[in-house]
């Protein structure tokens, strides 16, 4: 079996696992915690996390629906500032190839296996644009520069407020 494979798979398992321990907990918040879920520590910690939780908050449909809006707005913004990377290294192109290439470099993010999906982005957006006739020089440049605007440079007041705190 390939690695990355078995990287995946498991993965998938603590996915699975976590999932189940979640569910478990929003569905049964009063009752005895189940002897599997003691097993391990993590799948304890995320029980009790959930369990404490406050029920109006789990339960208020309009949470999951602002946290949903949320998300999309920030990943729109996220797509609108690769398409700016893009037009300032010199290529203008459409922005619905833009949107696509973030969309498919974002998913590499978000399946690779590397803290911050170092590379994974670039890779997947190098890819992406490289197949709408973006040449692969202005590719690279956009992503790295997108990187250090999303990515590195928000990490200069957290490093500091985190010194601080």
């Amino acid at each position: 079996v390939p690695t990355p494979l078995l990287g995946a798979a498991g993965v998938a398992l603590g996915a699975g696992i976590a999932i189940a321990v979640g569910i478990t907990a929003v569905t049964a918040p009063h009752r005895e915690r189940p002897r599997w879920v003691g097993r391990w520590g993590w799948t304890r910690r995320l029980y009790d996390l959930v369990t404490d939780a406050d029920p109006a908050l789990v339960r208020d449909p309009r949470l999951p629906l602002a946290a949903i809006g949320l998300r999309f707005g920030n990943f729109t913004l996220d797509a609108l500032t690769f398409w700016a990377c893009l037009r300032a290294v010199g290529v203008a192109p459409r922005l619905d190839h833009a949107w696509v290439a973030f969309v498919a470099a974002s998913l590499g993010r978000s399946l690779g296996l590397v803290p911050g999906g170092m590379g994974t982005f670039e890779g997947g957006a190098i890819g992406a644009l490289s197949l709408v006739k973006i040449p692969l020089e202005a590719g690279l440049a956009a992503a790295l520069l997108f990187r250090v605007l999303s990515y590195w440079l928000p990490m200069i007041p957290g490093l500091w407020l985190a010194r601080r705190l």
